[in-house]
């Protein structure tokens, strides 16, 4: 057993390993998993021939903490707990992060110079797959570990093709109806532009059409309009979030109850360097009591209002991503129509030039 200690969050971590074997094409392979008892599930893993202290050894190795791996194994903890994600980020806040919620949702532990954003932490981290693990969408996500030699040895044992089917496409190779893969060509970097310029305009095809835009008077006049709507829902994100600053407290309070609980306990058993983290929670214990909070029952009502708001203020903010998404499509529209109005100028006064030159030779 070992402890990660930080001024805000204690993370512990009872890890057991299990050796057992295997028969694959009646050769024996051995298998070494790494529970971690504390959270109840399995952390690492490794596969071999040949069972010795290496072995062990490789697996613990896979299973070292990291920032990631903690943000993983806390954001898994807390869908595991939530209904909506409102309760989500309630939680994630509670156990000491800092969240960051605006083009892309990022968390920073107390302790960690930077935010990390969720995307980036792997497979079913993002926002919105976050989301739809939330909603029971998607099975719960494994952290893929890399296995070593003898593991790629027991993959080619278990995916190796089957005879008839190499036959078959040995088959189909020899009357010439597949081919072998060969590799795409390199692409240049102004292909790429043109490709992109490509996707950007088939974008702002498909946004005109959905909206049926036709002339440049009602594609204005639906610029005009979102200009407003974003307008108002920037004021009414500002007004909402006014509003809700003097429960600010009050909710910050409530996550100190739950962030400090842990180093609360260890204090009263004897742990001594959590005192700062034990006065922490008295003061915040002190102040909801102040304020009428007391029971179990209260303590809840306070839970639930903070949900609410975090999914209220959710609610506008992607609304306003929507919006903006929809403006920045707009602006691009604009930029593609004046740089086709300026090419086209130029292409007349060219036009103009050369008939100018005609004229004088023909004199």
């Amino acid at each position: 057993m070992y402890v990660i200690v930080s001024p805000y969050i204690i993370y512990f971590h009872i890890l057991y390993s299990d050796i057992t074997y295997l028969y694959v094409n009646y050769k024996p392979y051995y298998l070494c998993t790494i529970i971690d008892l504390f959270y109840g599930k399995v952390v690492a893993y490794n596969i071999s021939d040949k069972m010795n202290a290496v072995f062990v050894v490789k697996a613990f190795n896979q299973g070292k903490t990291t920032w990631q791996s903690i943000i993983r194994s806390d954001i898994d903890h807390a869908i595991s707990t939530s209904y909506s994600f409102g309760e989500f980020l309630m939680d994630m806040e509670h156990m000491g992060y800092e969240i960051k919620h605006s083009k892309y949702l990022a968390f920073r532990p107390y302790g960690k110079e930077r935010f990390s954003r969720c995307y980036k932490l792997g497979s079913s981290y993002s926002e919105e797959e976050i989301r739809a693990r939330i909603d029971g969408e998607k099975s719960v996500y494994i952290t893929p570990i890399k296995m070593d030699t003898y593991s790629k040895k027991l993959n080619s044992h278990v995916l190796m093709m089957p005879d008839f089917i190499k036959q078959y496409w040995r088959r189909m190779y020899s009357l010439n109806l597949v081919k072998k893969h060969k590799a795409p060509p390199r692409v240049s970097k102004y292909l790429k532009q043109d490709l992109q310029t490509a996707d950007r305009y088939k974008e702002q095809f498909k946004f005109l059409k959905a909206h049926n835009l036709e002339t440049e008077s009602e594609f204005l006049n639906y610029v005009k309009q979102l200009d407003k709507k974003i307008a108002e829902l920037s004021a009414k994100l500002r007004s909402f979030d006014y509003s809700h600053k003097k429960d600010k407290k009050l909710y910050d309070a409530l996550a100190d109850i739950e962030k400090y609980k842990k180093p609360y306990e260890l204090y009263q058993q004897g742990y001594t360097m959590m005192k700062n983290e034990y006065d922490n929670y008295l003061k915040a214990d002190k102040y909801l009591k102040d304020n009428g909070f007391i029971t179990a029952a209260e303590l809840d009502a306070i839970k639930s209002a903070k949900i609410k708001t975090y999914e209220q203020r959710d609610e506008i903010k992607k609304g306003l991503q929507l919006l903006r998404n929809e403006k920045r499509i707009c602006d691009n529209i604009q930029k593609t129509t004046d740089h086709i109005k300026e090419q086209n100028k130029q292409i007349e006064q060219q036009k103009t030039i050369s008939r100018k030159k005609e004229k004088e030779h023909t004199k």
